[in-house]
């Protein structure tokens, strides 16, 4: 019997779930990249939520704001090679297309 798994943003920890004993089944939905750094800059910008608005990220356009530090650079892939600072390299993704590939 399989169990599953079935989280957004605890990625890299939930592979740790899945081994030779304990077997599950993980279905990923990925949203496109370019979709969610527009729909983050809005809620950031507009929301009347205190966690999530930010108010340097306010007064930017969505142009200012791709190039600015707030926006993410590759999330996905930072997440699923377990990497969330520094620069990504080639095999980084590599690495990213094979743990997809494998699970």
């Amino acid at each position: 019997h399989d169990d599953l798994v079935v989280t957004s943003t605890l990625f890299y920890d939930s592979l740790r779930l899945i081994n030779d004993r304990r077997r599950a089944r993980l279905v990923i939905i990925f949203r496109h990249p370019v979709e969610r750094v527009i729909s983050k800059f809005y809620s950031m910008k507009n929301s009347n939520l205190k966690s999530n608005y930010n108010e340097p990220v306010a007064s930017m356009t969505l142009l200012e704001y791709a190039h600015s530090s707030y926006c993410d650079s590759n999330l996905v892939t930072r997440r699923l090679v377990n990497k969330m600072k520094g620069d990504l390299t080639d095999e980084d993704f590599i690495l990213a297309k094979e743990i997809v590939a494998r699970k």
